[in-house]
């Protein structure tokens, strides 16, 4: 059996945009899918096509709620996502207000600059639709992967993610921090 191949999508040369996607020989997952941020170079490559097809993916796991890592789910699906996103009960709850705020802000900035935007609030519905909730060290078997998620401490229902596939364990922090929770 061949080791799971990760490639790194988004979230590197700066702490926005995070967007891992790990492969097996018959399974592809996506570990966050957010916003470049900060910068208009940055804000750029929120612009440019996904470097995989989002038709191909079997699942999507989120850390945790904040748009730099849940932004362009939106737009994934828009892009032809259909899979399960998976997260943590009370990630899905702060990510419907944030992605709605975030599409009714991409739609303004969009006009101001004239360009389309990036997703509308019926694409945050159509994410919305196909996210399911998972608890804490509850694993889920996606093909020849599992992800369980556990308490990453940031905020309230952030996870670190373990992933286990091919003989090899993999662990996606999120962001880490603000132990112990005061919720």
């Amino acid at each position: 059996m061949k080791s799971p191949t990760l490639t790194f999508c988004g979230g590197c040369g700066g702490t926005t945009g995070s967007n891992y996607l790990l492969e097996t020989e018959t399974t592809r997952i996506l570990v966050d899918c957010g916003l470049h941020q900060g910068s208009s170079f940055g804000e750029r490559h929120n612009y440019e096509p996904f470097p995989y097809n989002p038709r191909e993916i079997d699942a999507v796991f989120i850390t945790h709620g904040h748009v730099d890592h849940i932004g362009r789910l939106p737009q994934l699906v828009k892009a032809g996502l259909t899979c399960p996103i998976y997260s943590t009960a009370p990630t899905n709850d702060v990510a419907e207000f944030l992605l709605l705020d975030s599409a009714h802000l991409l739609e303004e900035e969009a006009r101001k600059k004239k360009h389309a935007p990036l997703y509308h609030v019926e694409d945050v519905a159509a994410t919305l639709s196909i996210w399911r909730t998972v608890p804490y060290h509850t694993p889920v078997a996606v093909g020849d992967i599992t992800a369980t998620l556990y308490d990453a401490g940031h905020i309230l229902g952030s996870a670190s993610i373990l992933i286990e596939a091919g003989g090899k364990r993999t662990v996606f922090s999120g962001d880490l921090g603000n132990m112990p929770e005061p919720l």
